[in-house]
């Protein structure tokens, strides 16, 4: 790739700031987000799937705890995006083939029987419906076809959606490891929460709450707000 560094005129513009165009190679693609794109010699545009060199391939692995529907779900959307992103059969054959790669390296044997672009399905116009969405921890693809068929059975309102459950990286990893309680059963008030809650603990989750503004002399100000975080994640 060729890179031209130029500066946009005028008197406005901060001379730090600088304007990078890509020129690619003649022959060449240039990477825009998950497409690359060539302009031939006649003008035309063509387009294909794209993955950075330094990506390390690894996406939903076929053998983790997750109900079969969504492992199909995953592998067919990565065929769908690669058929978007394709101008013609030569690109989407080079397209196919990275998914193909992709879903190989995690445990997807023939992905190509996921890419369902070529069957013929009536077209139907989806209707909407009042059925509630119910978690359910997934346990296995016997017990979640058993909920299945006895909600299809009995005609419940319900669409139930399988959820991994608690996962190892859950259990072991923490993404915020310093969020912890300053509150003891024998000083509360190290808490700087507690002190000005009037109803409930600093540890509830999915709370609305109001803020007033201690800074503020002249109006009294105040901030309503909604989280699913407790209170003392904020001390």
């Amino acid at each position: 790739y060729q890179r031209r560094v130029a500066i946009m005129p005028g008197a406005d513009i901060d001379k730090n700031i600088k304007w990078e165009v890509e020129f690619p190679e003649e022959g060449n693609y240039t990477a825009f987000l998950d497409t690359e794109i060539k302009i031939g010699e006649g003008g035309e545009v063509h387009s294909r799937y794209y993955r950075k060199p330094m990506n390390k391939g690894i996406t939903l692995h076929y053998h983790s705890h997750h109900s079969l529907s969504t492992k199909t779900a995953v592998a067919r959307n990565y065929y769908k995006t690669a058929r978007k992103t394709s101008s013609g059969r030569p690109q989407l054959e080079h397209s196919l083939r990275k998914v193909d790669e992709l879903l190989s390296k995690n445990g997807y044997k023939s992905p190509r029987r996921y890419d369902n672009s070529q069957r013929r399905v009536e077209a139907s116009v989806r209707q909407p419906n009042d059925d509630v969405t119910v978690c359910i921890p997934y346990i296995s693809e016997y017990v979640a076809n058993r909920i299945r068929n006895y909600v299809k059975s009995r005609n419940i309102p319900v669409k139930p959606i399988f959820t991994p459950g608690k996962t190892l990286k859950k259990t072991l990893c923490s993404s915020r490891p310093y969020d912890k309680s300053m509150c003891t059963m024998a000083n509360p008030t190290l808490c700087r929460i507690c002190p000005v809650i009037t109803k409930g603990k600093c540890n509830a989750k999915g709370v609305v709450y109001e803020a007033t503004c201690q800074e503020c002399t002249d109006v009294k100000s105040t901030y309503i707000g909604e989280t699913s975080r407790t209170l003392k994640s904020y001390n």
